[in-house]
């Protein structure tokens, strides 16, 4: 029993587990922009075991109740949603940061006015799923948040040029699993064969090690043998792609094809801030922080369930706002299992 494992319910009576859940869910749903907002939508909606709570009661629970019930939670309804969708073979890691205008916590400080919290996502690009998330301090790089994943046998993980970390790949490799990754066009490369026959957009397609040995003879040189592809430029961009993969099976504008896939985690975070407010905080300590995050997600994948297949996301999740016709029954193994 998810409740009785954190003991989440034995200080606070008046809103449980189960009530904070729902609460922030809807709250989530319903675009609500603060605690007087929420504690509103509580009584004028009649929707919730509780008929009234006002915003210091929300924000102590907020505060108080440990995040790690509402990542489990999240963790158990994906697991649900994956047993209707098929696994693809595709990942896109990055990070987005949240900006707020106070302070979170002098842990995640900005400046003197504002607090940042960045998430980290692993993100099936094909049935639109966050799969892995890590959120953190600001300041944390995205290779440092990269080497936190769990990298599964055979799928092929795509990133973006701040995840440029020889480390990173070499664990990805090790994990029997593929990459395909932006460089940077000052990344050094030895290479030892290089494909004579090759696209038209296709500047060279080379086989060898990232790296070089510097000055000092210091050895910087990734010990796996990747393959590196360089494009041409292309609709007025200042440079072409620049690409490092160790997927030697795919010819290399198929392995371009797979980078665009990245722009997909981008439309998704977009989304998620933009219809389910992670602008906003309605709180500035870890838990609350981490629980409406995790909360944000579960609305994502409880609307996800009840979606029909060919409806437009977006337009589907306008109407559940509309309505809140909201069927919490799907929440209840918070208290049944």
């Amino acid at each position: 029993m998810v409740v009785g494992r954190y003991e989440s319910d034995k200080w606070s009576k008046k809103i449980t587990t189960k009530d904070q859940l729902q609460i922030l869910v809807a709250a989530n749903l319903a675009q609500s922009k603060s605690l007087s907002d929420i504690s509103s939508m509580i009584e004028a909606t009649g929707k919730f075991s509780c008929e009234s709570i006002n915003k210091s009661s929300l924000s102590r629970v907020n505060s108080k109740r440990d995040f790690k019930i509402f990542e489990e939670a999240y963790r158990h309804i994906l697991d649900k949603v994956r047993k209707r969708v098929p696994y693809s073979d595709i990942r896109v890691i990055d990070t987005t940061t949240s900006v707020v205008a106070k302070n979170l916590f002098s842990l995640w400080k900005m400046d003197d006015n504002r607090g940042a919290v960045k998430i980290g996502v692993e993100y099936d690009p094909f049935w639109q799923l966050p799969d892995q998330i890590i959120i953190s301090d600001w300041k944390k790089g995205d290779t440092t948040h990269g080497k936190e994943f769990e990298y599964k046998k055979g799928l092929t993980y795509i990133f973006d040029r701040g995840f440029n970390d020889y480390g990173l790949y070499t664990k990805i490799i090790k994990s029997k699993a593929f990459f395909v990754a932006r460089m940077h066009k000052t990344n050094k490369f030895s290479w030892f064969k290089q494909k004579h026959i090759k696209p038209k957009n296709v500047i060279s397609d080379e086989t060898g090690k990232l790296g070089r040995t510097d000055r000092n003879k210091t050895s910087r040189i990734m010990q796996d043998i990747v393959r590196v592809i360089r494009y041409k430029r292309e609709n007025g961009n200042k440079e072409g792609l620049f690409l490092a993969t160790n997927r030697f099976d795919l010819r290399a504008n198929e392995v371009k094809d797979l980078y665009k896939r990245r722009w997909d985690i981008e439309l998704f975070f977009k989304f998620i801030k933009q219809n389910l407010k992670l602008k906003k905080f309605f709180g500035t300590s870890i838990n609350a922080v981490k629980s409406q995050i995790y909360c944000s997600l579960i609305a994502y994948l409880l609307v996800y369930l009840i979606k029909p297949k060919y409806k437009n996301f977006t337009d589907f999740l306008r109407k559940v706002r509309y309505t809140l016709f909201f069927d919490f029954q799907e929440l209840a193994f918070i208290t049944d299992t």
